[in-house]
């Protein structure tokens, strides 16, 4: 598979299905997918009730085969937020990823889960040396939890 990276707008609604639900024997591809553009262009509505819209909508009794759908809107977080970080492929990173994860979380006033949050950035940085390939990513992402991502 291919990486694409896509900008999607603060609030844009991505809409992830099968097959089953835009196309069947008596419905081809590119008919159901209007069909579902045009039940999305509709007014915004919370989650579950836009799930519940477009499978009360769209013909999704044929029986032919499976039919899945997620949906997520997307709010991003404001830059204050996040930590972002690209640290070189070499050792000394690691201790360099700690000192960054310690630094956002004082200054976020998360002093509670320092220690833990270095342990784990400790953990995946040296995951990342041995078994990743490239620059290494850390970002901390603070909302109603504490996401750490190393890559």
């Amino acid at each position: 598979f291919e990486e694409v990276e896509v900008e999607l707008a603060e609030n844009a609604l991505l809409t992830l299905y099968t097959d089953g639900l835009v196309e069947s024997r008596d419905q081809p591809l590119d008919e159901g997918l209007a069909a579902l553009r045009a039940v999305l262009t509709g007014p915004q509505m919370e989650l579950e009730d836009a799930c519940d819209f477009v499978l009360s909508t769209l013909d999704t009794q044929h029986g032919e085969d499976d039919i899945a759908l997620l949906m997520a809107r997307i709010q991003g977080l404001p830059a204050e937020a996040v930590g972002d970080w690209t640290l070189p492929r070499e050792p000394r990173s690691v201790g360099r990823a700690r000192e960054l994860a310690r630094g956002q979380l004082l200054a976020w006033d998360l002093d509670d889960l320092v220690d833990t949050t270095e342990l784990l950035v400790s953990e995946l940085v040296t995951n990342a040396l041995r078994y990743g390939e490239g620059e290494i990513r850390l970002r901390l992402l603070r909302d109603r939890t504490l996401v750490c991502e190393v890559w």
